[in-house]
């Protein structure tokens, strides 16, 4: 069994999650350790997965979360701020099963920040749309 810390989210520190069909397409592969090198190269900061989600797998991307942040992901990857909580796994789970670190912390002020993380979000819609049908 796994255990997971249950993190309040607040001013200062928060996450976006993001579905694993967009952070695939946007690294260009679903390969664990390609993903990883990707995300920790593109987003520079501490990085979730969570593949037994009813979403299907499912990243969180941790960020720092500002009253005044402004967010348009859209609802399928939303901006969490105050008000939630985060199931974190322990700094040295580094795989499934379960969630665990793709990318880890290496500090207490080391966050992605929200521009990258739009940016990575972006890509992946833009290459998952130029998938045909």
């Amino acid at each position: 069994m796994q255990r997971l810390a249950v993190l309040p989210l607040r001013i200062g520190l928060g996450a976006v999650r993001m579905p694993g069909g967009i952070v695939h397409a946007a690294v260009g592969t679903d390969e664990p350790r390609a993903v990883a090198a990707a995300v920790r190269d593109q987003l520079c900061g501490p990085v979730i997965q969570d593949v037994r989600t009813a979403l299907g797998p499912t990243y969180w991307a941790l960020v720092s979360y500002r009253a005044d942040a402004r967010w348009d992901g859209g609802t399928d990857t939303p901006l969490l701020g105050p008000g939630t909580y985060l199931g974190v796994p322990d700094v040295g789970v580094t795989e499934p099963p379960g969630a665990y670190w793709v990318v880890q912390p290496y500090g207490r002020d080391d966050l992605c920040e929200l521009p990258d993380v739009a940016d990575l979000i972006r890509r992946g819609r833009d290459a998952a749309a130029e998938v045909p049908a």
